[in-house]
């Protein structure tokens, strides 16, 4: 009965971080770093996955405004599109 419920443990901290980090990236388009804004939320939304897990708007979130994630997650998205960009020059798919 015990390895059972360890087991349960283990498969719910597993979801809580598999949730709060995949809603945060959803949210704020950058990855999940330790004293971001919306840490907070995000864990709070992780810690209740059996139940977030079914809504819609965590599923598919609204971007966040903080002025630091909509710089960072321009700034990715122009890096994406460079390396896209050379990968066509060098004739890589």
């Amino acid at each position: 009965m015990g390895w059972m419920i360890a087991a349960l443990v283990l498969i719910y901290l597993g979801g809580l971080r598999y949730v709060a980090r995949r809603y945060f990236a959803r949210r704020h388009g950058v990855s999940l770093e330790k004293g971001e804004q919306g840490v907070l939320s995000a864990s709070m939304i992780g810690a209740a996955w059996p139940l977030t897990v079914f809504l819609s708007s965590v599923r598919e979130p609204t971007m966040c405004g903080h002025h630091r994630h909509v710089l960072r997650h321009a700034q990715l998205t122009e890096e994406i599109r460079r390396a896209d960009e050379v990968r066509r020059q060098r004739g890589q798919t």
